[in-house]
């Protein structure tokens, strides 16, 4: 009765990756069909939430790309594992784009293969840990496009900026 079933969730699936504020969902997952990659949408860009499936950017230049891929601060791995900085008057800054899971319930693993984009880093995936059981993988793509330029900085710790590719859920009724 108590034994473990996993079900494999893909494609046309809405849900929360856990990223709430108390006021309105700030940071969500979304995957919409199967046209396009998943996206995620955060506090900036939570009231307007129809940008629609999002798409590979790899060959799309920076200055032709549509509002909601443009290249923010923090890319979406950085934001959904709350390690987001960005270069203000007084150096880098931590930034909170998404509400943080603590540390015990995320894996994150590099992904062997070639990039998704030529030119790009290595994918990696995240596994999220909800309190239910079930586990949420996030894949991410890097987007060669908006690798960091020279800032008033300096160098950044990170060289890659990393988008949203797929979502799987794993559900678990235990």
């Amino acid at each position: 009765m108590n034994a473990s079933r996993s079900v494999v969730v893909g494609f046309a699936l809405l849900f929360l990756v856990g990223c709430h504020t108390p006021q309105r969902g700030a940071c969500v997952v979304r995957t919409e069909g199967t046209q396009g990659v998943s996206r995620l949408y955060r506090q900036a860009n939570a009231e307007t939430a129809n940008l629609g499936p999002g798409k590979l950017l790899c060959d799309v230049p920076r200055q032709g790309r549509a509002r909601g891929d443009r290249c923010e601060d923090v890319d979406d791995l950085d934001a959904l594992l709350g390690r987001g900085k960005a270069c203000g008057p007084g150096g880098w800054t931590p930034v909170t784009a998404c509400p943080v899971y603590a540390t015990g319930r995320i894996k994150e693993q590099e992904l062997n293969g070639p990039p998704v984009c030529s030119g790009g880093c290595p994918s990696v995936a995240v596994s999220f840990r909800e309190e239910s059981g079930s586990v949420t993988h996030v894949t991410f793509y890097d987007d060669p496009g908006c690798h960091p330029e020279s800032s008033p900085c300096g160098a950044s710790a990170r060289s890659c900026y990393y988008r949203v590719l797929s979502v799987t859920s794993e559900l678990r009724d235990e």
